[in-house]
């Protein structure tokens, strides 16, 4: 893989495995989360047990679906999201830290440190990231999942495959419903590898936004609303620009390509590919902000972390 396209790989090998051993890092995972304290984790439980009361007394047929619903379908849609959501939330989790060691006049000297701001950033961002050990956790929840159904669906793509160049001459019907069939695998064989590559790219952007955000304030609602609207800003911005072009190269692809099976084929890995460097491309243009607030230069933070 290229220098241009391990941005990605390096500060993910750096956030799941962060120097253990550094004092700062031990200091921020130690720290209590003030992003939702344990007094507004209980009011937030009451509310919803309030909430759930209520809606049984004014509606029974409305709260037996939402009843279906957060059962069922709420843990696949937040699997599905995992890495949009816990990006935002490590983004306003990580800027609220850095905020408030900026307020306190510790930033200032850990600055000085022979590691370098930038160092430091990554490491308490790395702290907070582990705190309670949710990170590890949802990260092999997201590993299984994918690894799971993209198995199983490449294997159903291959004999599919098989079947149309094997026995192209086949029955005709059946072909017909293969040839069907075939792109409905491939998307979702798509859809799998983007799920994955969104968790962990979403990840990062979260962490860099949460870094990046206390350069610019230090109050804390402010530190809260910037990062998670920044955060949104950005994932859309990438979802809709990887939108946009796919659908300019798609009919190029199809238009190109007279097998129609191997235009299917084209086509996700053209998207699957098209999807990773864009999100690459916003993950290397924050960290060059990122550097440049900080006032560290590409071998500074390369000999920091070596």
């Amino acid at each position: 893989m290229g220098a241009k396209t391990r941005m990605t790989w390096q500060l993910w090998h750096i956030l799941r495995n962060p120097p253990r051993q550094h004092p700062l890092f031990w200091r921020t995972l130690q720290r209590p989360n003030t992003l939702l304290t344990p007094l507004g984790t209980r009011l937030l439980r009451i509310l919803l047990v309030l909430g759930g009361l209520l809606m049984v007394v004014l509606s029974p047929p409305l709260a037996l679906v939402l009843l279906i619903y957060g059962v069922v379908l709420l843990p696949v849609t937040v699997l599905m999201f995992s890495g949009v959501i816990y990006g935002g939330y490590n983004a306003i989790m990580i800027a609220t830290h850095l905020a408030q060691e900026h307020r306190q006049g510790r930033y200032e000297l850990l600055q000085v440190t022979p590691s370098g701001a930038t160092f430091i950033d990554v490491i308490v961002s790395a702290g907070c990231l582990h705190r309670g050990n949710r990170f590890q956790q949802v990260h092999k929840l997201v590993r299984f999942t994918a690894y799971s159904i993209f198995i199983a669906l490449s294997l159903v793509a291959g004999f599919i495959w098989l079947s149309l160049t094997v026995n192209p001459s086949g029955n005709s019907n059946n072909q017909a419903v293969v040839q069907q069939i075939l792109p409905i695998v491939l998307f979702l064989l798509g859809a799998c590898a983007v799920f994955y590559i969104d968790h962990i790219q979403s990840i990062i952007t979260g962490c860099l936004i949460g870094m990046l955000t206390p350069y610019y304030t230090q109050s804390a609602l402010e530190v809260r609303v910037i990062s998670v609207m920044l955060f949104c800003f950005v994932q859309m911005s990438a979802y809709l620009l990887t939108v946009g072009m796919l659908l300019i190269i798609a009919p190029l692809i199809q238009r190109s390509l007279n097998d129609l099976p191997l235009a299917y084929v084209a086509t996700m890995l053209a998207a699957v590919s098209l999807f990773y460097v864009v999100r690459e491309g916003t993950i290397r243009a924050l960290w060059r902000v990122l550097l440049h607030q900080s006032h560290t230069s590409a071998a500074e933070w390369q000999a920091a972390a070596c």
